[in-house]
């Protein structure tokens, strides 16, 4: 998957190319922003961004092909920096194509390739493209099946991420080395860089891989036969993964606690794998929808509800045969031998069985192959009455036996040794090897118990009901959480209604108060203006009187007039 690549060889970030402009979101915004890039400095950057962003298998590597040769153009540049930029671009090319060469299986060219590309990031002191080199280079020795070259660069990209403190980059590194020494059967050394990667993922807030890192040390534990130290991590990660709304992380987690129930028997296994099946559907998760579905059968098998078991690996087998899952498809040939087993079809079920184990040999899977080896065992010996010599099926079914406890001893599994050591006990007892048969029966019995004991599955119980009520109790806080936020905002709106009103009184009586106020003072200066009016009046009016009283009336003067006149 295009994903995969990017993650896993291609931890290089946009800033490191361009310090300018700003990562698009998008594949839209990147092929806007290359027609409107001015500078070939950023035209780099953005090409190349393209051919890791783009899903398409079949355009990636013509951006990645445009910006190398773009690249090849700028490092002819006099200008120093715009020199670094092109050398940087082009170890960035040479990382998209070994993961070409790598995808092709030819592993020679990728790592001579990345070693180029390694190369350069040293010259130009580029640390976190280097870390990202050295992590593909150990990638393509892991899928080469060298665990120790690959330990190798893991271990010397680690030390440069720490050198620049990427977080990010040293928790996938401590994953990567604890899968390593997973694959080793050191699992202590398994566990503790697990444990140093959780505790630099809560660092980095990294949630899906600190989930990642407890399921992996579940399942470990789980292998081990330690149920309890297996659920109670799977539900730790269950938890962290349900926050995060990590849906296919989630899945996982409820699958892996479905098959520990089923293994025990519980009832518990089906509600699991339906809530697991549920979330896989939902992300398009196939390979995690065939594997539950699988399981379900397993379900219905170990109930003898066969044909609803057969169902549901016919199912799962044409998903992973639709996705070319070379390891599903031997535990579900494995599946299907066993009910072939128990409707006393053997040499059926020792077809299925070999078909299983060659695919188990294809990918080097020891516990795939110990498993295998037992059930041919078990098929060899159920067949052997029906044969007319039964000696040589009862001596294959000792081979088989033989190597089965042997790997399962060497990977240190006591699932597989306590069913080896039972198979063991009865082809003893069918050879009249009584006190081998006594002897291997007793070991049965002891990791029987040490694995299936009553106190395993009280634990195991415990741990789901803590985990539920724990789950209850969060849904419950949280709406208890929403109501009081809900109460709260209630009362901050009715409050603020009150003030509002309040607010609204007090501009109303103020406006009162100054419209009163407004009205006296013009009242009071209208009683002013009248007395002053009567005042001016009084004094024309007297000041009348007296001209009155001085000067000689109208009919005076006329008369004198007329007396002149005459």
């Amino acid at each position: 998957m295009k994903k995969n690549r990017i993650y896993i060889l291609f931890f290089i970030v946009y800033c490191c190319f361009n310090t300018n402009a700003q990562q698009p979101d998008t594949v839209d915004s990147l092929f806007k922003a290359l027609k409107t890039a001015q500078h070939d400095t950023i035209k780099l950057a953005i090409l190349f961004d393209l051919a890791e962003n783009i899903p398409e298998d079949s355009l990636w590597p013509i951006y990645n092909e445009q910006g190398y040769q773009l690249a090849l153009k700028l490092i002819k540049s006099t200008n120093s920096l715009i020199q670094i930029r092109a050398k940087k671009g082009i170890a960035r090319a040479y990382i998209n194509f070994a993961y070409t060469a790598k995808e092709e299986e030819n592993y020679t060219k990728a790592l001579d390739i990345l070693n180029k590309s390694l190369k350069i990031s040293q010259e130009v002191n580029d640390h976190l493209t280097a870390a990202s080199v050295l992590t593909g280079i150990g990638d393509v020795y892991e899928n080469m099946q060298n665990q120790n070259m690959a330990m190798n660069y893991y271990t010397r990209s680690l030390k440069l991420r720490e050198k620049i403190h990427d977080l990010s980059g040293m928790a996938y590194m401590l994953f990567n080395i604890a899968y390593i020494y997973s694959k080793q059967n050191d699992f202590e050394k398994a566990i503790e860089y697990y444990h140093k990667c959780y505790d630099v993922s809560v660092e980095a807030k990294d949630e899906t891989k600190m989930a990642d890192a407890l399921s992996n040390v579940a399942n470990i534990y789980n292998n081990q036969g330690n149920i309890p130290k297996a659920i109670d991590y799977w539900t730790k990660g269950l938890k962290i993964q349900e926050k995060a709304g990590n849906k296919r992380g989630a899945a996982i987690s409820l699958n892996n606690i479905g098959f520990v129930y089923s293994n025990l028997g519980d009832t518990n296994a089906l509600g699991y794998f339906r809530k697991s099946l549920k979330l896989h559907k939902e992300i398009g998760d196939k390979r995690g929808e065939a594997y539950v579905l699988n399981n379900i059968g397993l379900v219905y098998a170990n109930t003898n509800n066969i044909p609803k078991a057969l169902e549901y690996y016919a199912i799962s087998i044409k998903i992973k045969e639709e996705i070319g899952d070379t390891y599903g498809l031997a535990g579900s040939y494995n599946n299907l031998g066993t009910i072939s087993n128990k409707k006393g079809n053997y040499l059926e079920s020792i077809n299925y069985f070999t078909k299983g184990l060659n695919l188990y040999k294809e990918i080097s899977n020891k516990a795939g192959i110990a498993l295998t080896y037992n059930s041919l065992a078990v098929a060899y010996l159920r067949s052997s009455p029906a044969q007319k010599n039964s000696l040589p099926y009862k001596k294959i079914a000792m081979a088989y036996c033989d190597s089965s406890l042997v790997i399962a001893k060497e990977i240190g599994f006591p699932v597989s040794i306590r069913d080896a050591e039972h198979t063991h006990s009865k082809i003893d007892s069918a050879l009249g090897n009584f006190a081998g048969a006594f002897e291997h029966f007793k070991r049965y019995i002891i990791y029987k118990d040490s694995i299936n004991n009553e106190g395993t599955r009280k634990a195991s119980i415990k741990s789901q009901l803590n985990y539920e009520f724990e789950k209850k109790e969060a849904v419950m806080k949280e709406q208890q959480e929403k109501e009081r936020i809900v109460a709260k905002e209630k009362d901050r709106f009715q409050q603020i209604i009150i003030w509002s009103v309040v607010f609204g009184l007090l501009i109303v009586g103020g406006f009162a108060a100054f419209v009163f106020r407004s009205l006296k003072v013009t009242k009071h200066q209208k009683h002013i203006i009248e007395e002053k009016q009567k005042e001016i009046l009084d004094s024309i009016y007297y000041a009348k009187r007296i001209q009155s009283s001085l000067l000689p009336t109208e009919k005076y003067i006329e008369r004198i007039i007329n007396s002149s006149k005459k």
